[in-house]
């Protein structure tokens, strides 16, 4: 499921680059069972991303979140961080601050969670 073997666009290299990190030799992998099943947290940036592998492993519904509703819930408006893929790269740093944020903020229950899972 999704795109295999795919590099990141240069538009995202260049957004990343910007702050210090090297995705120049990232390929993009599909989402597979086994993938899936051996994560115990599954984050999607959008909720037709999120619908889509609810819908493919409903019994991992509960491995699967929404970034920005993670640990929080936002109003109906706010869920979804676009999939910049296509636009400027106005958009994708606009994505990457969005995410940047969101992982900052979601990084200490994260932890928590590792933490109980190994324990």
């Amino acid at each position: 499921m999704g795109l295999i073997n795919s590099p990141a666009s240069i538009e995202a290299v260049t957004a990343l680059a910007e702050i210090g990190i090297d995705i120049s030799k990232h390929r993009s992998r599909g989402i597979t069972q086994q993938l899936m099943e051996n994560s115990q947290i599954i984050l999607t940036m959008a909720e037709n991303h999120y619908d889509l592998l609810c819908e493919h492993f409903p019994q991992l519904k509960e491995n699967i979140f929404l970034l920005r509703t993670f640990d929080e819930e936002l109003p109906v408006y706010n869920k979804s961080i676009a999939d910049p893929i296509g636009q400027g790269l106005n958009v994708y740093r606009q994505s990457r601050d969005i995410i940047s944020g969101e992982i900052k903020r979601i990084l200490p229950r994260i932890l928590q969670l590792v933490d109980s899972y190994l324990h």
